[in-house]
């Protein structure tokens, strides 16, 4: 009568399998994951995930032979893509970009992983419901970027929303917003609020006063933050007596 025998019991494969007669059976549930987590596959990329196994071919309980055998855990597709290194509230892709780039300006964006294979057969896709100045490029192993195909403009536009999804080829996706903001270059000159040149009329008795305003001039910028602060300032054609004469507080 013939049996087999795992030939080394203290073998990680042995929590897994079992020995009935000349029968392998597993004895819990097979994890290809888990398997790969703890290094239980021959191979240290774990594709594809085979595990060796010896056994002793026993007849009427002495030990005749030798038997290996090599199985292959097949994955089933049963994870999603995952995008891990994104913000701290974990839903959302944040970029900040200056309006200044030039066309062709790369943009890199965290990409997905998938526990179930290799991440660089994971496609990716943008939702957009507009024509956007940016298109999604791909480059080395699932390394993927936004591409600027058009000028950037802060004033016209300073903030846009994509959503950005990770397909693992089979029928299972994940899809994230990202979140791309426009910062601002000083790349607008200060504008008078009326058309110019302004004009006053005062009598020649007028007197010397430091609170009284003569008129008030006011510019606008549509830049943002420090690049729309204005201060203002007589020209250099001002002659000395205009200066002695009037005062201009900004």
């Amino acid at each position: 009568q013939q049996s087999i025998e795992f030939l080394n019991l203290n073998s990680p494969y042995t929590t897994y399998f079992l020995v009935d007669g000349q029968k392998l059976r597993t004895s819990r549930l097979i994890d290809r994951e888990e398997f790969c987590r703890i290094r239980l596959c021959e191979n240290s990329l774990c594709h594809p995930c085979e595990i060796e196994m010896d056994f002793v071919l026993k007849e009427n309980g002495q030990p005749r032979d030798i038997i290996s055998l090599i199985l292959t855990v097949e994955d089933v597709n049963e994870f999603r893509p995952q995008f891990l290194d994104v913000s701290s509230n974990g839903h959302i892709i944040q970029l900040n970009i200056s309006e200044g780039v030039p066309v062709g300006h790369v943009l890199p964006i965290p990409s997905a992983t998938d526990k179930d294979g290799e991440d660089d057969e994971l496609i990716y896709w943008l939702e957009k419901t507009a024509k956007l100045p940016f298109e999604l490029v791909s480059f080395g192993s699932n390394q993927i970027a936004l591409n600027v195909t058009e000028p950037l403009d802060r004033e016209i536009r300073d903030f846009y929303e994509v959503k950005l999804t990770a397909s693992d080829r089979g029928n299972l996706t994940s899809t994230i917003p990202i979140h791309i903001s426009i910062s601002d270059i000083n790349d607008n000159v200060p504008a008078f609020d009326q058309q110019y040149p302004y004009t006053i009329n005062i009598s020649e008795n007028t007197l010397p006063s430091l609170t009284k305003s003569l008129i008030r001039i006011h510019a606008v910028d549509n830049d943002s933050n420090d690049n729309s602060h204005i201060s203002y300032q007589f020209s250099p054609q001002i002659s000395e007596l205009i200066r002695q004469t009037f005062q201009l507080n900004s």
